[in-house]
């Protein structure tokens, strides 16, 4: 079950943001312990886990650096591991609910809450997809042959402050940018130089935290730290929908979390529980969301049936 999130002081690993438990499929747990690729980490598993009424359970601690930073969670935990093994222990008994487009949908919404025009990153977090095939199409025009993986991990490091040119001589050959990136460029580098004065907030933690950073990292730290708030902000408000609609949370999951229905009975329909979650974020934060459901292994809930 998951436990209300307050700030209850700090630890080894930051301060304390709260703590989740899920439930482990035993029979397939004690498969992975037996097999050569996942036994270790398995066992690791097997080792942590506690017998509750429940059946057996793995329980997490979460922490964060700041109250901008992403919660992460302490030792053994769902969090962080591989899909192959997270799907095997958990995915009879979870699914995952997944913010589609998170970083451009964040990029995005700090862009105009600062005031600026976000017209790229707003298309790119409207339809990432279809974003990404105009880029490598615009890429094949110019005799220069990406994939859309290529392309995605150019907007990445585009967003985290990296050099799109290097990106691009290593990706397309040579340091052609596309029209579309140069979009998302511009508009990410206006960010990044009113963004410590739109968020004076998260400027301060920054600047306090003690690290040595030039002025551009700096900047792309601010920026890193205000996207990273917003997510959390969702994923907060994602948890409090799901526990007024009789969900749990069982850990969180980079950019979304493992949830089931408490009473274990799952809806009839996904489309309508990712209609009111997204209707619960945008009451709470102002921050508008796609969220879709997945199994463990990624598949969109409403291509396949739980047992």
């Amino acid at each position: 079950e998951a436990e209300p999130r307050k700030r209850v002081g700090r630890s080894r690993g930051g301060i304390q943001a709260g703590a989740y438990a899920a439930v482990i499929d035993e029979a397939n747990l004690a498969t992975a312990v037996r097999s050569a690729q996942w036994g270790k980490k398995a066992a690791a598993v097997r080792d942590a886990a506690e017998r509750t009424a429940r059946g057996l359970e793995i329980r997490a601690e979460y922490c964060r650096t700041s109250e901008f930073s992403r919660r992460n969670a302490r030792g053994r935990s769902a969090q962080f591991m591989e899909r192959p093994l997270r799907q095997s222990l958990f995915g009879r008994y979870y699914v995952e609910a997944d913010v589609e487009a998170a970083h451009p949908t964040m990029a995005a919404t700090a862009m105009r809450w600062a005031g600026l025009e976000a017209t790229g990153w707003s298309e790119l977090a409207a339809d990432a997809q279809e974003y990404r095939r105009r880029i490598v199409e615009e890429y094949r025009r110019s005799g220069c042959a990406v994939t859309t993986s290529e392309v995605k991990r150019g907007i990445t490091i585009l967003l985290n402050g990296g050099s799109i040119v290097r990106w691009a001589t290593e990706a397309a050959g040579r340091p052609v940018v596309a029209e579309s990136l140069t979009a998302l460029r511009a508009e990410i580098l206006r960010f990044r130089n009113i963004a410590q004065r739109a968020f004076p907030k998260v400027s301060a933690v920054i600047q306090e935290d003690g690290r040595q950073r030039t002025t551009e990292q700096v900047r792309s730290s601010v920026v890193h730290a205000v996207m990273t708030g917003l997510e959390d902000r969702v994923l907060h408000a994602m948890e409090m929908a799901a526990g007024a609609q009789g969900w749990e949370c069982a850990a969180l999951l980079g950019d979304g979390m493992m949830v089931r229905p408490a009473a274990g009975v799952w809806p009839e329909s996904w489309q309508l529980v990712s209609d009111s979650w997204q209707r619960a974020v945008f009451e709470s934060t102002g921050i508008r969301v796609k969220i879709a459901f997945k199994s463990l292994d990624g598949q969109r809930a409403d291509a396949w049936a739980l047992a």
